[in-house]
């Protein structure tokens, strides 16, 4: 995703900005996009955090996992009543057979 330029020696030389894009990619891989999914936004993202303004795929491409996240987030929740709901019937249980 970066392309720094290289000394004579071909060690790496990285600017300012390459250190916004690196954070830029490590943020949106953290909320889960993929690197392939960033690697196609990315250059749509436009420089600098004060003049962030995103193209429209890259607006799209959040929407996408933002969605994803949604149905996520309500399948965990199902999940989460069910389990809960059999963690009580065998607290209820436990107590009738104690008694």
């Amino acid at each position: 995703m970066l392309r720094p330029e290289r000394t004579p020696a071909g060690y790496r030389l990285y600017r300012k900005a390459d250190l916004e894009t690196v954070r830029r990619i490590a943020t949106l891989n953290a909320a889960g996009l993929t690197l392939a999914t960033i690697r196609g936004l990315l250059p749509c993202a436009g420089p600098g955090v004060a003049g962030f303004r995103p193209c429209p795929e890259f607006k799209e491409g959040i929407r996408r996992r933002l969605a994803a996240l949604d149905q996520q987030i309500a399948t965990l929740s199902v999940s989460r009543r069910v389990l809960r709901g059999y963690l009580a019937k065998s607290d209820d249980g436990e107590q009738r057979g104690q008694g």
